[in-house]
C-alpha cells in the first residue's frame, strides 16, 4: 500500500488519493474520504462522459425505417451492441475504481482504525477479512547500553601535589604503627590527636605496647596544655611537663613526599609510590588514594638499622576528642 504511514482513516482527501492512485487521473477516478464516514467512490466511466444520447435516438425513431433494409439494419445493431458490451465491460473490469475498505482491528486491547486501499471488486471479501487481523506492532530496539569513559590516571606531579596538601590539611586523625626491631622484639601502637597553631593547644593520645623476648608491657600517654600524663596500665598517672611537640610526633609519622624531588619517585600502578628518603635514611613505600591524595598506608625500612615502621592511617581528619585525667 502506498503512502502507508498515512494511510489513516479520515487523515487525507482528494489530493492524497490521487497521489496513492495516479492510473486514477487518466481514466476520470476521484476518490474522496470524509472523515469520520464511510469512504464513498465516485466513478465516471468513457461513457458517462458523452454526450447525452436521446436526441439521436429520437431522430432515428421519427425517422421511417425501410422495409428491405431491416434485416441489415438489425445484424448492424446486434453487432454494435455485442462490441459495445464488450469494450464497456473490459473497461469495467480493467479500469475499475481501487477499493477502499475500512475498519477496527485490535491492538492490545485497543480499537484502531485500519484502512486498506487496493484492489478490484472482486477482492473486496478479502480486503474486509483483513481488517481483522492485528496491525505488526514495530519491535522496540535494544537500548544502547551507555559507555562511561574510563578517567585518565592522574600524573605522577599532580599526584604528589595532592598528597602534599593533604599533609598540610591534616588536623585530626588515627594512626596505628608497628616497629619491628629485628631482633624478635615489637612495638606497636595506636594514636589519635588534634592539631592546632601552637604545641600548647595541640592533643596527643598515645597507647603503646612494647614485646620481647622476656615479656610485654603498655603504656599509656596524654599530652596537651604543654604537659605529659603518663602511666602503665593499672597505674598511676604520672604528670611532667611537655618537652616535645605533638606536631612534631605527628610530622615524623608522614611522607613527607613534598620534599623529595618527582625524579626520584618511582610509581606502581596508581595507587602506590616509592623513593628514598635521605634525611631519614630510610626506603619509604606508600599508597595513597589517587582522587584525593590522601595517604592509606607508608612503610618505611632505616637503611642502618633495617627496623621497618608500618604506618595505617585508619583515620584522616576524622571528629576526635581526648580527654584528659
Amino acid at each position: 500500500m502506498r503512502n502507508n504511514e498515512r494511510a489513516q482513516f479520515g487523515l487525507f482527501g482528494v489530493t492524497e488519493a490521487t497521489t496513492m492512485y495516479p492510473d486514477a487521473a487518466h481514466i476520470g477516478v476521484t476518490a474522496e474520504l470524509h472523515a469520520n464516514s464511510s469512504p464513498q467512490n465516485t466513478i465516471a466511466s468513457p461513457a458517462a462522459t458523452r454526450q447525452d444520447p436521446r436526441p439521436l435516438f429520437e431522430s432515428a425513431r421519427q425517422r421511417p425505417v425501410q422495409p428491405r433494409r431491416a434485416g441489415k439494419l438489425l445484424a448492424t445493431l446486434f453487432v454494435g451492441a455485442l462490441l459495445l458490451g464488450l469494450v464497456v465491460g473490459g473497461l469495467g473490469r480493467g479500469f475499475a475504481a481501487p477499493i477502499i475498505a475500512t475498519g477496527n482491528a485490535e491492538t492490545n486491547g485497543t480499537q484502531v482504525p485500519v484502512v486498506i486501499a487496493g484492489g478490484s471488486r472482486s477482492d473486496v471479501g478479502a480486503i474486509v477479512d483483513a481488517t481483522k487481523l492485528t496491525p505488526t506492532m514495530p519491535v522496540p530496539t535494544a537500548p544502547v547500553p551507555t559507555v562511561h569513559p574510563t578517567a585518565a590516571p592522574v600524573d605522577l606531579m599532580a599526584l604528589r601535589q595532592r598528597i602534599t596538601f593533604s599533609e598540610a590539611t591534616l588536623q585530626t586523625g588515627r594512626f596505628a604503627t608497628t616497629i619491628e626491631y629485628g631482633n624478635g622484639s615489637s612495638a606497636s601502637s595506636v594514636m589519635r590527636f588534634t592539631l592546632a597553631d601552637s604545641a600548647k593547644l595541640s592533643q596527643l593520645e598515645l597507647q603503646s605496647t612494647y614485646k620481647a623476648s622476656t615479656g610485654s608491657q603498655t603504656t599509656e600517654r596524654i599530652i596537651g596544655g604543654g604537659t605529659v600524663w603518663e602511666r602503665r596500665v593499672g597505674a598511676q598517672w604520672r604528670t611532667y611537663e611537655a618537652q616535645q611537640d605533638p606536631r612534631a610526633e605527628i610530622a615524623s609519622l608522614l611522607p613527607a613526599i613534598g620534599s623529595i624531588p618527582e625524579t626520584a619517585i618511582s610509581r606502581e600502578g596508581s595507587t602506590t609510590l616509592r623513593w628514598h628518603d635521605p634525611q631519614r635514611g630510610t626506603a619509604m613505600t606508600l599508597t595513597v588514594d589517587p582522587n584525593t591524595g590522601v595517604p592509606l598506608t607508608l612503610r618505611q625500612v632505616f637503611d642502618t638499622t633495617g627496623e621497618v615502621v608500618s604506618i595505617s592511617y585508619q583515620g584522616w581528619n576524622i571528629p576526635i576528642t581526648i580527654a584528659r585525667p
